[in-house]
């Protein structure tokens, strides 16, 4: 597949919100930046590992109250 190709088959048509092969095949294709491998050792900050917590705590008392 070419560069010209692939850019036109993964960009998003505004009517529809999903690109060409997304639509032919029910998934978006993989982007280079997809391709690089995450590094295994990485920092978590402290907050955002806090307000992750209170966000799924929060979620699951919301659930509970609806159902």
């Amino acid at each position: 597949m070419s560069i010209a190709e692939f850019a036109y088959t993964s960009s998003v048509n505004r009517t529809t919100g999903k690109g060409p092969h997304e639509i032919v095949y029910g998934i978006r294709p993989k982007q280079p930046i997809d391709l690089i491998p995450i590094v295994a050792h990485y920092r978590v900050s402290e907050s955002a590992s806090s307000f992750a917590t209170h966000m799924h705590e929060l979620h699951k008392v919301i659930n509970d109250k609806i159902k």
